[in-house]
């Protein structure tokens, strides 16, 4: 999808939906909704080109989320003076997840975060 400020919208939507189709509702819904709003929102303020958002559940119960652009430049956490507007999400998305990372990849980037889950989704999910 094209980086634009609707790209936040719809990663939301999109999570939510998926998360509702692997029955994960509540806090843990809410937390992930929030950290991809996070991701998108930096690839859409920070990253350039295309970007994609990607959603997978793995055997081992553990939610991956990977938001990818074209910038070759790594995202780092900054600190955020009292009165900022902005400059704390990749905190949130640290403290929400149980791992969180960036890595070069062809001709862009990815970050991602994961998170365990209390059960697997359905069969085909």
């Amino acid at each position: 999808m094209t980086a634009t400020a609707t790209s936040v919208l719809n990663a939301r939507r999109a999570s939510r939906d998926a998360l509702a189709r692997w029955n994960m509702g509540g806090e843990a819904a809410d937390d992930v909704v929030l950290m991809v709003d996070e991701l998108v929102t930096n690839a859409v303020q920070h990253g350039r080109g295309p970007m994609w958002l990607r959603l997978s559940v793995h055997p081992s119960h553990t939610l991956v989320c990977e938001v990818g652009d074209s910038s070759d430049v790594l995202p780092g956490p900054h600190r955020a003076g009292p009165g900022a507007e902005s400059g704390r999400g990749l905190f949130l998305v640290y403290a929400l997840s149980d791992c969180f990372g960036a890595r070069a990849a062809g001709t862009g980037k990815v970050v991602w975060f994961s998170r365990r889950i209390l059960s697997p989704p359905p069969t085909g999910g």
